[in-house]
């Protein structure tokens, strides 16, 4: 076999420098281009696709000051109802006690819902998780660029709710939002290289700390009120500790949450809409003069214990302080409850059989 000479050699060596270092450069160019483009990738259930008559950085429920002038984007003049001083603090919380909807009885069980709905006195409060942890909307909210589940059922059950009466409160998850981070990259957690941040459950997360992001929380929050609601729960209000998000913020975790808190809240003071938070933190930074704080997966053993932990925290533990529970222990008799509503058909009343 015939050997290369040195010089051959030293050619080829040279060629697979210029190869490999025009590789790298393709390489970072194709990177950078990767990131500028994904404010053009638009995702919908069909998959992905680039439209460049818009990017992320164009959300038209921003901050609603050009709604007016744009009315086929947003929600347009939503009105929400301010009162004077005296009407907004003086006996706007009372104690609360009720049911829920989970947005699996939507999705499973609608008419069941509905039924068991026209069984109950309206009194009764209910709670109704109106958006999911995805982030589609189960009522046929005006807000662009979403994506909504089968919207019927829960305007169904809205309208009849309203129509007769019913205390009305909102849930929703506040930062957990896979398709609205899908589609806004610069407003959601990422890890190093830009890559967004997933959760253990396969969700993206929205940052706490973008003003546009609570801009869109706010947003949301005014349909609601427009809809007939009185309260809106926020779900999913903190910061998730993972250490492998890209943390920027000269704020810790805490303070960043509070501030958030605070500015949502701010949003509505004086209004006839409550903003409170569903949480297991019974340090949560919730207004003590105004909202309230839900305790989810509460043990009547453990009552007494989460009341005495807040007591620095809210006003008034009896009418600002809502366990979620399926249980029927006595005590949480002293406190606002609302627990499941087919749990509650199941024992309460007698209903059909879902088809």
């Amino acid at each position: 076999m015939r050997k290369l000479s040195y010089r051959h050699k030293r050619r080829i060596l040279k060629a697979l420098k210029i190869l490999g270092l025009t590789a790298l450069i393709l390489t970072v160019l194709m990177v950078f281009v990767l990131i500028y483009m994904q404010r053009y990738i638009v995702y919908t259930s069909d998959g992905a696709h680039l439209d460049f008559s818009r990017n992320t950085l164009d959300i038209p429920l921003s901050d609603g000051s050009d709604i007016k002038e744009s009315p086929d984007h947003g929600l347009g003049e939503v009105e929400i109802v301010y009162m004077d001083e005296a009407e907004a603090t003086e006996g706007k919380l009372k104690q609360i006690n009720g049911v829920y909807i989970t947005t699996d009885m939507l999705r499973n069980n609608p008419k069941l819902v509905l039924e068991g709905l026209k069984e109950l006195d309206n009194t009764t409060a209910v709670m109704i998780d109106v958006k999911d942890r995805i982030g589609n909307f189960y009522y046929n909210t005006e807000i662009a660029g979403v994506e909504k589940a089968n919207t019927a059922a829960l305007d169904e059950i809205i309208s009849y709710l309203t129509r007769n009466g019913f205390p009305m409160i909102a849930r929703i998850p506040a930062f957990v939002d896979s398709n609205f981070a899908l589609a806004h990259h610069d407003l959601s957690l990422k890890i190093d290289g830009g890559a967004l941040w997933v959760d253990e459950s396969g969700n993206y997360w929205l940052d706490p700390e973008n003003s546009t992001v609570l801009s869109y929380q706010e947003q949301i929050c005014k349909e609601l009120s427009s809809l007939g609601f009185q309260e809106v729960v926020f779900n999913d209000f903190y910061y998730p500790t993972s250490g492998s998000i890209v943390y920027t913020s000269n704020l810790t975790r805490t303070e960043l949450i509070a501030a958030a808190a605070k500015e949502v809240e701010s949003a509505f003071i004086g209004s006839n809409l409550t903003i409170s938070f569903c949480t297991t933190d019974t340090a949560f930074p919730v207004d003590s003069n105004a909202g309230r704080i839900y305790v989810p997966n509460a043990s009547g053993a453990n009552v007494d214990r989460i009341i005495a932990s807040m007591k620095d925290t809210v006003a008034n533990t009896t009418t600002q302080v809502v366990f979620l529970s399926d249980s029927r222990d006595t005590r949480f008799d002293a406190y606002g409850t609302l627990r499941p509503l087919l749990m509650e058909a199941s024992v309460d009343i007698d209903l059909p059989t879902p088809e």
